[in-house]
């Protein structure tokens, strides 16, 4: 197994400006692609929270990746600076329709498929200063 950069050139990938070898643009989400390396930018502020629209465009995203014969992998980053990403939408759950919330909790099962069944390298590069964890009680 060959990794498909060094360290260095993953810093250098991720700090591409996003004009350079657009392959995929979306509101949400923004891939380049380069030497077979993508790098998928969230791009949803203020906290890149995982929406039905945008868990919908990733999973769109790896979908055209996974068919693309010259992508050996993946980078995952934000593209908002110390904010990788919230998590879940919580206004997607909250005084939603049944269907809604159906939808919604198909559109996460379908990225978390589409992610963890990928034959690519996958690599979230988390690009913060600190990491927090919460627990409800």
């Amino acid at each position: 197994f060959t990794y498909p950069c060094s360290p260095e050139r993953l810093l250098d990938l991720l700090s591409y400006s996003n004009t350079l070898c657009p392959f995929v643009e979306n509101s949400l989400t923004l891939v380049t692609f380069f030497s077979g390396v993508a790098v998928i930018k969230m791009q949803k502020p203020p906290v890149n929270s995982l929406s039905l629209e945008f868990l919908t465009e990733f999973a769109i995203s790896m979908e055209k990746l996974e068919m693309d014969r010259e992508c050996r992998g993946v980078i995952l980053t934000s593209s908002i600076p110390n904010i990788f990403s919230a998590g879940l939408d919580i206004a997607e759950m909250y005084g939603k329709s049944p269907e809604h919330t159906g939808e919604f909790w198909r559109s996460v099962q379908e990225m978390w498929l589409k992610l963890y069944g990928s034959s690519l390298v996958t690599i979230a590069a988390i690009n913060v200063s600190g990491t927090a964890v919460f627990q409800l009680n």
